[in-house]
């Protein structure tokens, strides 16, 4: 039996000046759906998540959520504060001092990703490390759906992230984590990589 739909695509097209992105995309992404976006730099992989996360509007069709849905997207590039410490990176932002059983939550998810210096300098952290960060800052938010925008592009291991990745359906973290869906852009030089490669869609 298939899992519920959490995410619909009806009808959807993106254009962006007199260049048509891609049209007539028509799918629906389930609970613990795991979906790989594979295609050429510039094809629209990008934008397609942008669209999902409703940061971005598409040209024509509509995108509907389930009723209470939260998403959370890594996206390629974002603006650290170099002197920002690590852990108080990875705050939510609502957040003013984390409490001692959320600061223990948000250190157990940078132990997981192999970060333990939690009062480091962002400008101290290597490429790979920043990338982690950026990953934890998403996860500490609990979301149902996850999004992320070529997560492993700088990480020291992207190995131990897809690792990390796939043991998030079991995180004790949640006492209800229903809904996962993993959204994974990668170019077409990246995913060469992986032991089995994701779909290749249409419009790539």
């Amino acid at each position: 039996m298939q899992n519920e739909v959490v995410i619909t695509l009806n009808n959807i097209s993106k254009q962006i000046g007199s260049k048509v992105i891609f049209s007539g995309l028509n799918f629906g992404i389930h609970a613990q759906d795991k979906i790989g976006v594979v295609g050429v730099n510039g094809c629209g992989k990008t934008t397609l998540l942008r669209l999902l996360t409703g940061l971005t509007a598409p040209s024509t069709g509509e995108i509907i959520l389930r009723k209470g849905i939260k998403i959370g997207y890594l996206m390629q590039d974002i603006p650290l504060d170099e002197e920002q410490r690590l852990l108080e990176y990875i705050m939510p932002e609502q957040a003013v001092a984390a409490e001692n059983d959320e600061e223990h939550r948000y250190k157990a998810i940078l132990s997981t990703l192999g970060i333990d210096d939690y009062e480091k300098p962002l400008r101290l952290l290597s490429g790979g490390q920043r990338r982690k960060a950026d990953l934890a800052k998403v996860l500490v938010q609990e979301p149902d759906v996850l999004i992320l925008d070529e997560p492993t592009a700088s990480m020291d291991a992207a190995a131990e992230a897809a690792r990390f990745l796939c043991s998030v359906d079991h995180s004790p973290s949640r006492s209800a984590r229903d809904c996962l869906a993993l959204y994974l852009a990668w170019s077409d030089a990246t995913h060469t990589n992986l032991r089995s490669t994701p779909p290749r869609l249409p419009w790539c």
